[in-house]
């Protein structure tokens, strides 16, 4: 970290135009934040990934106004680590460990159940918690954004053309393929669990 001025995080199923990089320094630069993320949404909810600044963190919808979204950047009090530009020194700043998790008070990791007002603390949200607390500044470029690769199934149909599924949709389904596809209980082929 002594020998950079930023450090460019990328996540794998992060994909980018060539531009991006360049789009989110000259955020950066402009507006003097230490860290600067684009738009991303989550896979399967198509939500953004980000927590706008002062929001309760209750989980669900956040209505923003339009204007929101044309400003250079916007303060957020939680990003992604997609396609993140992090300045080396607000890094220094922030205390050790930079990534901790802790489960619900029952123990348990997923989401909180309705009315229940104490959530899980998912890693990446402490390193911005921390990062924030250490007086370093986390935004928003809004006029940036970038894609989230994601795995796709394949299935032969009925008619042997492709039938996608998306892996969210494979267990939701309690690991079943979908009912157009070949070989599936609903067109009376033969599988592992029929008895």
């Amino acid at each position: 970290m002594d020998r950079t001025d930023w450090i460019l995080v990328c996540d794998y199923d992060s994909t980018f135009e060539a531009d991006t990089i360049q789009r989110l320094m000259t955020a950066a630069l402009v507006s003097g934040y230490d860290a600067v993320a684009p738009l991303q949404t989550k896979r399967d909810e198509g939500m953004p990934m980000f927590t706008p600044e002062g929001h309760d963190g209750s989980i669900g919808q956040v209505q923003l106004a339009n204007e929101w979204f044309e400003a250079v950047i916007q303060p957020v009090d939680s990003a992604h680590f997609g396609c993140t530009l992090i300045r080396s020194a607000a890094l220094k700043r922030t205390p050790a460990p930079w990534f901790l998790g802790t489960p619900r008070p029952d123990g348990h990791w997923g989401d909180a159940p309705p009315g229940e007002t104490v959530h899980r603390v998912d890693p990446d949200i402490y390193f911005w918690k921390n990062f924030k607390k250490a007086g370093n500044k986390l935004g928003i470029a809004p006029q940036v954004a970038i894609g989230h690769a994601e795995l796709k199934l394949t299935w032969p149909g009925r008619d042997l053309k492709p039938v996608y599924q998306s892996p969210s949709q494979y267990w939701a389904k309690g690991g079943n393929r979908p009912p157009e596809a070949w070989g599936s209980r609903e067109h009376g082929e033969a599988s592992l669990d029929q008895t």
